[in-house]
């Protein structure tokens, strides 16, 4: 008498099945009928303890413990149709966008923003820099700030560099600044 545990339930099942896998030694492993495979699979996969794991991977682990015929079938189908894995699977062939330079005719049409985290050995050594640099002349102007928070480095940008220099047409960054800027932007001047 074998158990099979799909999920909440418990199947008292008697019939076996063997395998044999590539090590050359004869395996025992349960024979699922159909109509629990499908309680089967969300447990293996789905479930929190599950992982949502890759075909071969998911394939190993249900392969370990269970059989029945178009196994290999049904794991791949399980996971190709799985809306968690599509959302999070990467598309390793998606088209690469064109790099286009930048062109700027005057100062302070175009400003660039980022932060960068320095760490040193030494603990007094530590902090954090937030670089505005004009792309026409390539002026840099960099300041500390205290953490890398987009409103404290937006808040930077217009005390500091907007009061000194003056508004750029443009800002660019790699960082959630621009938002910030943004919403700051709008909400000081009504626009």
């Amino acid at each position: 008498m074998a158990t099979i545990l799909c999920g909440d339930r418990t199947i008292q099942n008697n019939r076996r099945r063997s395998l044999l896998l590539g090590c050359g030694s004869e395996v025992f492993a349960n024979a699922v009928p159909k109509a629990l495979r499908a309680d089967l699979m969300h447990a293996m996969h789905d479930d929190l303890l599950g992982g949502h794991l890759g075909v071969e991977n998911l394939l190993n682990k249900v392969t370990r413990r269970f059989w029945w015929p178009g196994l290999a079938g049904d794991v791949a189908e399980w996971v190709r149709t799985c809306p968690i894995c599509q959302a999070r699977k990467r598309n390793y062939n998606a088209p690469v966008g064109k790099m286009q330079p930048i062109v700027t005719e005057r100062r302070f049409q175009h400003v660039v923003v980022d932060i960068m985290c320095i760490t040193e050995n030494d603990e007094r050594e530590r902090g954090n820099s937030a670089p505005f640099i004009e792309h026409f002349t390539k002026w840099p102007e960099s300041y500390a700030v205290p953490d890398i928070s987009a409103d404290t480095v937006a808040g930077l940008f217009v005390r500091r560099y907007i009061c000194t220099f003056s508004v750029p047409q443009q800002i660019s960054s790699r960082t959630s600044v621009l938002i910030r800027l943004n919403q700051g932007y709008q909400q000081s001047t009504g626009y």
